[in-house]
């Protein structure tokens, strides 16, 4: 079946880019994390 190299491709393609979705998101979340802590340390002082 010439489809299936295909589809496993795109498969993989598509897992690709949602683990690299994922790992910007966890970047961004420690990001925003590291803002709110010294904004709240920042306030408290």
């Amino acid at each position: 079946m010439p489809i299936d190299p295909y589809v496993t491709e795109l498969i993989e393609m598509i897992e690709g880019s949602l683990s690299d979705i994922t790992e910007a998101l966890r970047w961004i979340v420690v990001v925003l994390i590291i803002i709110a802590v010294s904004v709240i340390v920042a306030g408290v002082k």
